[in-house]
């Protein structure tokens, strides 16, 4: 009520609505946008009805303040409908997930949504629904929205009778304009798809042409034995690995010398060699690019087909070599983006030549990635696509292909109910068994998980102050410390004997570890035993 008089006064006089006023609005308008996409997307996935509930309870609550009694009342029929849309089963466990800030605005918009309304309101109702249809004549859902609640709420009058053709000709009316902008987006994805092919094999040789002359043999020769001496214990390492470390590196690195001509010239062909001899294709491409772009008189495409054309032997690279002649090749476009997708692991350049391929399962699922599905429902079935796909393909690639299903199954299960975690988890602990633990979600790890950490384990008693961490840290020899998923939030970590007291994670400081436990250390606990696994840590 205080800022509903503020803002009359500011009105009044300034003849105008203040900055925080029109703040406040857009915050409204904002969460109603909101709820309105997410009460569309509510038919596929009925938590988002919740969701919905949630933005419209926020808008309604500010409209209330600034008076705004208009959409008060569409917000009051957006909720209502949200009703229809919820799975009551799961509901207090999305809710629960979400938190309690969540619970607590459902709250009211479930009070919305239980309202009883006198009958005698109903020609009101329905007065004011044919208002909002003659204002807003395109916006059919939310016209169809307002008659449906006529009808809900006030079944067998006159006024639901009257809202029932209206309701059915504007629900109509939403249901072809969704039709028509589907196949807008259809069209719009299907060229976005074709950009980003065109982008490796469909597009010109070189987009810039350069300007630089190739440098003479024996610059080149005496640029070579200077990067080799620069990057001597680099090329000692002969492996496949590498190889491809070295290859990067040298492409990298070669912007900082464009100074040296031929020194940029044989780095670049050095980054080459040494993708070529390790398959790195994309190395290969773009150091031949980059020279293209550079020194005049380089013919890009001829020196990718004469590349490539050496290395045949190698499914990839001969379908590489084909869509170099031929970008639309959709057999090489399946071998070359499988390639690069479950070989190099190189997604962004492999989805665009799967999605153009014959495989139908690596088809639908380079299409389903292409669109970067948000739904959980939708990011389920990508992620069975992936795992399904782990099932016929050889070893080596299906680490690969599970390790995708995992990234999708991981961003899908927050937003899926109760049952579908379930099922998702025990698929998830599949996976997680067969390949190695990288990537790993340190704050969320599951007991499976933990178990099968490679580190020492300790073990303390919760009635015992301090114990002994059994490990002296400092700058050279750091650890990450790793409770058991059940006792994570019952204890502490301390470096020697002043430092502060912190949680699980790589810990800093110097000195002795020590672990205090949170838990009471009297009583019911005394024979609780808390376990921790220490990790070392490597690198930065």
């Amino acid at each position: 009520m205080r800022r509903l008089l503020l803002a009359l006064l500011l009105l009044l006089s300034a003849g105008a609505p203040s900055a925080a006023w029109a703040a406040d609005q857009t915050e409204a308008d904002a969460d109603a946008a909101q709820g309105l996409d997410a009460m569309k997307d509510s038919d596929a996935d009925p938590h988002r009805g919740v969701d919905a509930a949630i933005s419209f309870s926020h808008a309604l609550s500010i409209y209330k303040d600034l008076g705004l009694m208009d959409q008060v009342a569409e917000m009051q029929s957006n909720i209502f409908w949200c009703k229809k849309r919820m799975n009551i089963d799961d509901l207090e466990d999305y809710l629960a997930k979400k938190g309690a800030a969540a619970s607590s605005a459902f709250t009211a918009a479930k009070a919305v949504m239980d309202t009883q309304v006198p009958v005698s309101e109903a020609d009101s109702y329905l007065d004011k629904a044919k208002q909002y249809q003659a204002s807003s004549p395109d916006k059919h859902f939310q016209i169809a929205i307002r008659f449906s609640e006529i009808i809900e709420r006030f079944p067998d009058t006159d006024a639901a009778k009257a809202a029932e053709p209206i309701f059915v000709a504007e629900q109509s009316a939403y249901l072809s304009q969704v039709s028509k902008e589907r196949a807008t987006e259809k069209q719009e994805l299907q060229q976005a798809i074709d950009q980003v092919q065109s982008t490796r094999f469909m597009a010109a040789a070189a987009a810039v042409a350069g300007t630089t002359a190739i440098p003479a043999e024996a610059d080149r020769n005496r640029a070579l034995t200077a990067i080799k001496t620069a990057y001597h214990d680099a090329y000692q390492i002969r492996t496949q690995d590498g190889k491809r470390a070295l290859a990067q590196r040298l492409l990298t690195e070669s912007d900082s010398n464009k100074d040296d001509a031929a020194y940029f010239y044989m780095m670049l062909a050095e980054s080459e060699r040494l993708a070529l001899e390790s398959a790195e294709w994309e190395i290969v491409l773009a150091a031949i690019e980059k020279t293209g772009e550079f020194f005049v008189g380089y013919d890009v495409q001829a020196h990718k087909k004469e590349a490539f054309g050496r290395e045949r032997s190698d499914q990839v690279a001969n379908a590489i070599y084909l869509l170099l002649g031929n970008p639309n090749d959709k057999a090489a476009n399946l071998t070359a983006g499988r390639g690069f997708c479950l070989g190099l692991g190189r997604f962004d350049l492999g989805l665009p030549m799967l999605a153009d391929g014959t495989d139908g399962d690596l088809k639908k699922a380079a299409q389903l990635e292409l669109t970067n599905p948000q739904l959980p429902g939708e990011q389920k079935a990508l992620g069975d696509l992936w795992y399904g796909i782990g099932h016929h393909v050889s070893s080596a690639e299906r680490l690969v292909a599970w390790d995708r299903a995992r990234t999708w199954y991981r961003r899908a299960l927050p937003g899926l109910g109760a049952l579908h975690q379930q099922e998702l988890q025990g698929r998830m602990d599949e996976i997680d068994d067969a390949l190695p633990q990288t990537d790993l979600d340190w704050d969320h790890l599951t007991e499976k998980q933990w178990n099968r950490l490679k580190g020492d384990e300790i073990d303390i008693e919760s009635k015992v102050d301090r114990s002994n961490g059994d490990v002296d840290i400092d700058d050279d020899h750091r650890v990450r410390v790793v409770p058991f998923p059940d006792d994570k939030k019952k204890m502490v970590f301390m470096i020697g004997t002043t430092g502060p007291r912190q949680h699980a994670g790589i810990l800093t400081g110097e000195g002795h570890l020590w672990v205090f436990p949170t838990t009471p250390r009297r009583g019911a606990t005394d024979d609780e035993i808390l376990r921790f696994k220490i990790i070392p840590v490597t690198g930065p």
